[in-house]
């Protein structure tokens, strides 16, 4: 099964979590989920790194997913992160300021 993971902040082991998703938008959305942090407001008060959003894929096999959640039109797989397979980098992408309010 591929699988997808957004993350906001590229190092690989960010990519090697439980959670995982089928739904490759659902990946983005997360990897773009604290892009809020590029606020001019925040600057200054103990915001250090700013946001490189990411999405990961993976294969994983039936014996490395641990539970199945289906919520808000979502798959998330929660998996075994040592049984993940074929890990690689397909997006990076530069942080969204202002967010959209959609």
């Amino acid at each position: 099964m591929t699988i997808f993971r957004g993350v906001t902040n590229s190092p690989r082991y960010l990519a090697r979590g439980l959670s995982w998703t089928t739904d490759l938008e659902k990946a983005r959305w997360f990897s773009h989920r604290l892009d809020h942090l590029l606020d001019p407001k925040l600057k200054g008060m103990g915001v250090k790194q700013v946001p490189q959003p990411t999405v990961w894929s993976a294969q994983i096999s039936p014996e490395g997913i641990l539970a199945l959640f289906y919520d808000q039109n979502e798959l998330e797989v929660i998996v075994n992160p040592r049984r993940l397979r074929k890990l690689r980098l397909i997006e990076q992408t530069t942080p969204v300021w202002p967010p959209d309010a959609t």
